[in-house]
Parts: C-alpha cells; sequence; structure tokens
C-alpha cells in the first residue's frame, strides 16, 4: 500500500527552494511572432508616446522662447550699424562750423567723419542671441521631426497581415533605432533649447553691462544660481542613481564622468604595475616580499574602479541605474509597502486581502515590527481588522469567501509567527516581546482557537494549531509571564493550570507537553487518519521548530525519540501509526519499527 505522505520525501530540508516552473510552448511560429509582436506593441507605444510627449512640450517652449529671443535680437541688431542720428549731428556740426567760417572770413577745414566699429561686447550678444534663436528653432524642427519618425515607427509594422511579417518589420526598424542611436537623437532636442537658453542669458548678462552696471551685477547672481542648480541637476544622477532630477546633458556628463575616471584608474594602475615589476622580482605569483604586498594593496583599489568604470560604459547610463535598483537594500521594499498601507488605497477589504496574501514571510514579519512598544504597526492593524471579518463568530461573508480569508490570514500571522523563531534582530528585545504578546492576544485567543481547532476545513485546523503550538513555545523563554499566559497555555495544551506553572519553569519538560499536545491535536482530528499534503508541509515545518532541530539529521533523530515517546504515552498512541507514516515519507531508509502494545 503506497505511503500518502511519500510526496513530502526531499521537500522538507529548512530554507530549501519548493518552487516548480512550467514552461509553456506556442503551437505554432505564428502564435510565437504573435506573442512576440504583442508584447513589443505595448513596449513600441509606450517609447513612441514618450517621444511625443517630450517633442510637444518642446514646441510649445520654443514658440515662447522664441518670440522672447526675436525681440531682443530686433533692439540688439541694430547697435551693430552707425547709428542715424550720430551722423545728423555729425553734419549739423560741420554746417555750423562752415557758417561761423564764412562770417568770419576765415577757412574752415571740414570734418572726418567718424568711422563707425562696434563694441566687441554688443558683437557677442548678437552673436549669443542669434546662435539662441538658431538653436530655438533647430529644436523645434527637431521635435517636429521626432514626432514624424515615432509615428512611422509604430505605423508601418502595422501594414503586413501576418504576425510573422509585422514581427520581422518591427525587429527590422527597432534594430535600426539601436544602429543609429535614435534615443541619443531624442535627448539632443532638449539639449538644443537647454543650451539656447544659457547663450540668451549670458547674452543678457552682457547686453546689460553696456547700459547699467548695477542692474548687471544682479542679472549675472542670479543667472550664476541658475547655472550652478542646473549642474547640479545634471551631476545628482551620476552620483545617487536614485534620483529623480535629471537634464538633457546628464547623460553625456555621465560618459564623461566614467571615462575620466576609467582612463585616470587604468593609467594609474598601469603606472603602479610598472613599478611592480621594476621593484618586485618575477616570481609564480604568490605574494612573499613586505614589499610586493603593499603595492598590490596600493594597485588592488585602481583595478577594481578601473573594471567597475569600464562595466559602467558598457552597461550605460539606463541600465546602471535599474542595475543600481536590483542590487539595493531590500529595505527598500518595506518603506514602500509600509507606505501603500498607509494610503486609502487598501482600504477595500479585497485588495487589502489580496494584498496580504502575496506579502512574503520574511517581510511580514518586519511590517509587522514597524511599530513601537506603545503603538502597533499599520500592518497589524491592518491583518486584525481583516481577520475579525472572517472568524468562526462573523457573519458579514458567505461560508465560502469568509473560509478563504480566514486561510489567507491565519497563513500570514503563522509565517510571521514562524520568523520570530528564525529572527531575532531587528528591533529590541521589549518591542519584539510586546509584538509576540500582541500577536496572542489579537490573533490566537483561546475562545476563536478553540473553535478553528474544530473547523470542519483541515487547512484552518492544523495552521491554527501551528501558530498556537509557535507562540505557547516563545511564552516560557519570556520571563516572567503572567497569569493571562498561563491560562493561555492550559487552554492551547488541555492541562491543568498547576501543573502547567510547574512545567513552564522547566523549558525541556514545557517543550515536550507542547509537542505532544500539537501532534495529537493535528493528528486525532484528520478523516481515516491521512493529512493533506500541503497540512503535512506545515505540520512537519512547525515540528521541526517544536523540537528544536538545528539540521536535517537532527530532525531525523528528535523525530525518531518522539515517535518511540509515543509509544509509551497513552495520548498519542492513536496517532502513532500516521505519525510514521509521515516519518518514513521524510526519511524512508531510517523508519523505526513502531511496537504499539495493546
Amino acid at each position: 500500500m503506497p505511503n500518502p505522505y511519500d510526496q513530502l520525501r526531499g521537500l522538507v530540508t529548512v530554507g530549501q527552494d519548493r518552487s516548480m516552473r512550467n514552461r509553456a510552448h506556442g503551437n505554432s511560429s505564428e502564435k510565437m511572432w504573435s506573442t512576440y509582436f504583442t508584447e513589443s506593441e505595448r513596449f513600441d507605444k509606450d517609447a513612441a508616446d514618450g517621444w511625443k510627449e517630450d517633442a510637444n512640450g518642446v514646441l510649445v517652449f520654443t514658440g515662447l522662447f522664441s518670440a522672447t529671443v526675436a525681440a531682443f535680437v530686433i533692439e540688439s541688431y541694430k547697435k551693430l550699424s552707425s547709428d542715424s542720428g550720430d551722423d545728423t549731428v555729425f553734419m549739423l556740426k560741420q554746417i555750423s562750423q562752415q557758417l561761423v567760417g564764412n562770417a568770419n572770413g576765415t577757412l574752415v577745414i571740414p570734418l572726418t567723419p567718424p568711422v563707425f566699429t562696434p563694441a566687441p561686447s554688443i558683437v557677442c550678444v548678437n552673436a549669443m542671441w542669434l546662435i539662441s534663436l538658431v538653436f530655438s528653432i533647430a529644436s523645434a524642427l527637431s521635435a517636429t521631426l521626432m514626432q514624424q519618425w515615432a509615428r512611422r515607427y509604430t505605423q508601418l509594422p502595422q501594414i503586413p497581415s501576418l504576425a510573422s511579417e509585422r514581427a520581422r518589420v518591427r525587429s527590422y526598424l527597432f534594430l535600426g533605432i539601436r544602429r543609429y542611436g535614435m534615443l541619443r537623437a531624442a535627448e539632443l532636442t532638449p539639449t538644443l533649447l537647454h543650451i539656447s537658453v544659457f547663450l540668451f542669458f549670458v547674452g543678457l548678462v552682457i547686453f546689460f553691462f553696456t547700459i547699467f552696471k548695477t542692474v548687471a551685477i544682479i542679472l549675472s547672481i542670479f543667472v550664476g544660481l541658475f547655472a550652478v542648480v542646473y549642474l547640479g541637476l545634471t551631476i545628482l544622477p551620476c552620483i545617487k542613481h536614485d534620483s529623480p532630477y535629471r537634464t538633457p546633458v546628464s547623460s553625456t556628463w555621465w560618459y564623461m564622468w566614467h571615462t575620466s575616471f576609467s582612463f585616470a584608474a587604468t593609467i594609474s594602475y598601469g603606472i603602479l604595475n610598472v613599478f611592480h615589476d621594476i621593484l618586485v622580482p618575477y616570481n609564480t605569483g604568490n605574494i612573499t616580499s613586505l614589499r610586493q604586498q603593499v603595492l598590490v594593496r596600493i594597485m588592488r583599489p585602481f583595478e577594481l574602479a578601473a573594471k567597475k568604470h569600464r562595466q559602467r560604459l558598457k552597461d550605460g547610463f539606463r541600465k546602471t541605474i535599474v542595475q543600481a535598483a536590483i542590487g539595493a537594500s531590500d529595505h527598500i521594499d518595506f518603506r514602500v509597502l509600509t507606505w501603500i498601507l498607509e494610503t486609502p488605497a487598501l482600504s477595500e477589504e479585497q485588495k487589502l486581502q489580496d494584498f496580504i496574501a502575496d506579502v512574503p514571510s520574511g517581510m511580514a514579519l518586519r511590517l509587522m515590527k514597524s511599530g513601537d512598544r506603545f503603538t502597533k504597526s499599520i500592518f497589524h492593524k491592518h491583518l486584525f481588522a481583516l481577520f475579525k471579518t472572517c472568524t468562526p463568530d462573523s457573519f458579514e461573508l458567505e461560508e465560502p469567501a469568509r473560509t478563504h480569508r480566514l486561510a489567507i490570514c491565519l497563513n500570514t500571522i503563522y509565517h510571521v509567527v514562524r520568523a520570530f523563531h528564525d529572527i531575532e534582530s531587528g528591533s529590541s528585545p521589549d518591542i519584539s516581546g510586546m509584538i509576540r504578546e500582541d500577536m496572542r492576544v489579537d490573533f490566537a485567543d483561546l475562545t476563536t482557537m478553540k473553535a478553528l481547532f474544530t473547523d470542519k476545513d483541515p487547512a484552518i485546523r492544523v495552521i491554527a494549531r501551528c501558530i498556537c503550538a509557535l507562540l505557547a513555545r516563545l511564552i516560557p523563554r519570556a520571563h516572567p509571564f503572567d497569569a493571562a499566559q498561563l491560562a493561555w497555555l492550559s487552554g492551547i495544551l488541555d492541562v491543568q493550570s498547576n501543573s502547567m506553572y510547574g512545567a513552564a519553569s522547566d523549558i525541556r519538560l514545557f517543550d515536550e507537553m507542547n509537542v505532544d499536545a500539537f501532534v495529537h491535536g493535528v493528528l486525532s482530528y484528520q478523516p481515516m487518519d491521512v493529512l493533506p499534503i500541503k497540512q503535512a508541509m506545515s505540520f512537519v515545518e512547525t515540528l521541526f521548530v517544536l523540537l528544536d532541530a538545528g539540521s536535517n539529521a537532527d530532525f531525523e533523530i528528535k523525530f525518531g525519540g518522539l515517535i518511540r515517546r509515543a509509544e509509551r504515552h497513552d495520548r498519542l498512541r492513536h496517532v502513532l501509526v500516521p505519525l510514521g507514516e509521515i516519518f518514513y515519507g521524510l526519511f524512508p531508509v531510517t523508519m523505526p519499527t513502531p511496537s504499539i502494545n495493546p
């Protein structure tokens, strides 16, 4: 007769990955290319929409800015030629001298007309403003072309009828975009506009220095501040990859930054390597002398820096930011999950239920610990509110929905309590103890758990027993414990309070009582003595903790001792057969032969 627990074999190693991967294969190449085209079309649409939005912003700003620059150019270009008023004054002055000479009978020498030469500052101002105007108009033209290119890129793949042909056209155009650097061309459009703005500002400062120095100084201060802020926004994403601020020049600066550092590190490493070859005799690679150790210690940072900057240049600006985000600390996940819990987005119970169902066990514990000794965490409050809607005495939901939600809540509670046995750092002992006590009071009160112990769903029964057994194991280890905890332990372990008090002072004796009550409670309520495989896994994982097993070999030894104790224990004797089958499912070679005496 096959063992119903053979599926457990090889699945109980603590921390072992038990995920199963399924591969889906398309029925035909057309289906494959259709899937490819659908996914790539979404990507292309997002990219094209981004290009169009950037182009629209450039066109709007360019229209206003070009009109402003043109107004200043109209006034400034006149200073490049002689003023007609000055010519009139010169002619009147010469006529006046001739009239005086005629009246006095003297000879008047005609005045030499002055040669007009525009001031260098005026030439510089007009050059900057005209170049600014050219760049602005060129930016507008580039934005218009960008809109046309984006429209062409998204429309051409729609012409063929077959999915494979549409995919071929899309791939052909996509590779062309990468080959000819359209992404850089898209960044060039706003870059031209930004250069145009700075040229206008510099020309404006110079222009006012020729008119009124005080105004020019005030204007130059504000332009300088603007330039410093712009430079900071350009450099910041190169240093801090999580910075949301950047400018079109940031990519260029980033490549210059890493190229310079890569070159400097490579040259420095090469020079040190030459010194190493001169000062250190040739050997097989073993670092023997003190001189070699010092040189290698100095060379190592330069070698690592050169490799790092070369890799950054190879990956590019955008990919480097993505890799930095992926490799960042998981504290980021904790912060954003805490944030989403504090927003109204999860105010609906169904959304909250789906969210809690997907929270990993380690993260659930961290979210539960996010409170302090005076207030409970927002995750605790949300979980408690959801749990109260699906307890046996609640009538808010229909039975299938209530059972499903209850299973989700209990699984989350189980993962949190289980994680307490694996992770005891990250908060002070006082806060950890208060969290454990809050878990017992809010999620494992005696009345609710007694009702769940006899629930018709085996998943509910088993997970409730697991939660209580793990919580019970923690209480004697957190001295002192009060009368309420003692009464709770007596009810969960089904023993008298006076016996419970004596056992709680002896950790070894209490652990045996806890294990016996847990095994008896789980296996004695299963129909036909067969525990569903998923619940059997939870049972085994909890038993691993309760037996204080440090490894699989230790677990095998202590599990065998439990079976031998069950042979002598009247309370466990009637669950000896399913207990032995679970042991055989885990460790088939060393199965102890139970001797059941009537």
